[in-house]
């Protein structure tokens, strides 16, 4: 296997804490360290389906990341969690009302459902929003 063609990517979340920025120049040494090329991003978003708005603070402390990681060498890949089904999560957030997806036995889960137009338009928007801000490699 000729693993040059691959990336060893650590997959972190950075909080938008007040240590964030020692906690990101953490994570790229023990990176590099264990011969990581790539940091992969995780996207949390905790109570479901989030609004561009909710999601700054962590878009923000993920910039910051992404630059820092560019910056060592290494590459910045992104891992969403505001996904379709993952988990069966429910969506805390109220404003939102997409259709649920059913299951094999009738009854409706707690995650939307992936043919729903609204939920569709969402996903498209919020990964597009994710990919301009954080620029991943």
């Amino acid at each position: 296997m000729d693993f040059e063609k691959y990336n060893f990517s650590l997959r972190i979340q950075i909080l938008p804490d007040k240590n964030r920025l020692k906690n990101i120049n953490k994570i790229i040494s023990e990176a590099k360290k264990y011969g990581y090329t790539d940091i992969c991003l995780i996207v949390q978003n905790g109570k479901g389906h989030p609004t561009k708005e909710q999601l700054f603070p962590q878009v923000e402390a993920l910039k910051l990341a992404a630059e820092r990681i560019r910056a060592s060498g290494l590459t910045v890949s992104l891992n969403p969690l505001v996904t379709m089904g993952q988990g069966n999560m429910p969506d805390l957030f109220k404003s939102r009302s997409f259709r649920r997806m059913v299951g094999a036995n009738g009854a409706d889960s707690a995650a939307a459902c992936p043919l729903d137009v609204d939920f569709i338009d969402y996903i498209k928007d919020i990964y597009a929003y994710l990919a301009r801000e954080i620029k991943p490699d």
